[in-house]
């Protein structure tokens, strides 16, 4: 087989048992101790991975190595029988960036939709700038002026929030929750 083909194989796999673990880049790369750069490389197929890699990965999912490298299909057990892929899973519980599931929680839209608005502090206008110092002072959340803007105004399209133009210029809006 050539070399080309032997990445291919083995990004495929990689690619399935990290899908399968529901993990994202970040989590899978955290899981089995590896940079999410070097993990790219190879679920894209231009890296090599070497054994030590594949003997970290089929531990994580408590499999043989040599099946990361073959043409088979993969037999993995159920998601509940993988001790480690549990284990990893109760002792990262704060950190959804690494479950594909969970991927949306660390989104701005989220954290406006679920955190800020029913949190009172829209009650009363605000200017973006506030709004953006409250977010990083409270819940230690460093969002752009910009991101931060363009989600408020979804929200205001959603009929979620109110916006008023400041100076009528539309340099500066306030916002405020929708009752």
């Amino acid at each position: 087989m050539s070399p080309n083909i032997d990445a291919k194989i083995v990004a495929d796999n990689i690619k399935y048992i990290r899908e399968y673990a529901g993990l994202t880049f970040v989590g899978f790369a955290e899981a089995v101790k590896i940079s999410i750069s070097y993990l790219r490389l190879i679920e894209k197929g231009t890296a090599n991975i070497t054994y030590k890699v594949a003997k970290k990965i089929s531990d994580f999912c408590e499999i043989e190595p040599d099946s990361i490298f073959s043409a088979k299909a993969l037999k993995l057990k159920k998601l509940s029988q993988i001790a480690t892929i549990n284990i990893f899973y109760t002792e990262n519980i704060n950190n959804p960036q690494y479950f594909i599931s969970r991927k949306g929680e660390n989104s701005i839209a989220h954290f406006l939709k679920n955190v800020l608005l029913p949190s009172g502090y829209l009650i009363d206008y605000r200017e973006v700038n506030a709004i953006q110092a409250f977010c990083k002072s409270e819940y230690n959340k460093d969002f752009t002026s910009k991101e931060l803007s363009r989600e408020l105004n979804r929200l205001a399209d959603d009929k979620k929030l109110l916006r008023f133009d400041k100076y009528g210029n539309k340099s500066i809006y306030l916002y405020k929750c929708n009752d």
